[in-house]
């Protein structure tokens, strides 16, 4: 004879009130806050949650579905943890009567009090979908932030670093926070106060051009080859170049003199140059 096959499988169950046309669910070994409190009837015998997909055994206490399933696994001859009847693989059923049941219990929103929805268990996961105050990442690339949902409009728009911004000055496309280092250190178009603050302002990309011709900035005195070796501001170099005038003339009269002097003890230090005569071949 042969032996029976013992192992339990959810499709060897029964299917007695199998047809409910239902196609809700939730998430399993999670806590949930009934409006009314939870009848024993609609708890597992084993782990004492809301019953997922309930299973009735002969002795007439509902398990889940995953929950008399491990009981199989744990031990060869299962046991009902209430009455420790043995329990048949043949007497389970599933419970859809009480399925139904268990799918239309209502329950709060887990966003409560912000959220003072009501709603059926079977439809619990489908109002967190759709909750405003849900939790839920940022949709921008690369940003880890958790807002709740009537936040997120926002966040994606005023608030995630990571949003996208165009350059006022350059129309160049770039995240928010690359923004904010491009417009401060790189922007060719950003318009910068002169270093020297003369009161200019220019876009950075000619900013170099500026200080050339700057009237603030430093520059030294022509005639410092000559000995002034005075700096003073562009703007000034006129009236520095007319006020030292005379002084000027006298650097390069003692330049000129000292040269001559120069040249002078050169020319008595060289022999003069020898005429070598050549009688013709």
């Amino acid at each position: 004879m042969d032996c029976p096959d013992n192992n339990l499988h959810p499709d060897k169950f029964c299917r007695q009130n199998s047809s409910t046309g239902l196609s809700l669910d939730f998430e399993p070994k999670q806590e949930y806050v009934f409006v009314e409190t939870l009848q024993e009837r609609y708890k597992c015998a084993s782990c004492y949650l809301v019953l997922h997909n309930p299973h009735q055994t002969g002795c007439g206490h509902r398990f889940c579905e995953k929950c008399v399933l491990r009981l199989k696994e744990l031990n060869e001859i299962p046991q009902c943890p209430i009455d420790k009847e043995n329990i048949k693989q043949q007497e389970i059923f599933k419970d859809n009567c009480c399925k139904r049941e268990v799918l239309n219990l209502l329950v709060y929103c887990r966003n409560a009090p912000d959220c003072d929805v009501k709603v059926a268990l079977g439809r619990f996961q489908d109002h967190l979908g759709q909750c405003l105050y849900e939790e839920i990442m940022c949709s921008n690339p690369g940003c880890h932030d958790k807002v709740i949902r009537k936040d997120l409009e926002s966040h994606l728009t005023t608030q995630c670093e990571l949003r996208d911004e165009t350059c006022t000055y350059c129309k160049k496309s770039m995240t928010s926070i690359d923004l904010q280092i491009h417009t401060r250190k790189y922007c060719p178009l950003y318009p910068v106060s002169c270093l020297n603050n003369c009161g200019n302002t220019c876009p950075r990309e000619e900013a170099d051009d500026h200080l050339a011709v700057c009237p603030e900035a430093e520059v030294e005195c022509p005639y410092t080859s000559y000995g002034c070796y005075v700096k003073v501001k562009r703007g000034k170099l006129k009236v520095h170049e007319e006020t030292f005038l005379r002084d000027h003339m006298l650097y390069v009269l003692n330049r000129n003199t000292k040269l001559e002097k120069q040249v002078k003890v050169i020319c008595l230090c060289t022999p003069p140059r020898e005429i070598i005569l050549t009688s013709p071949p």
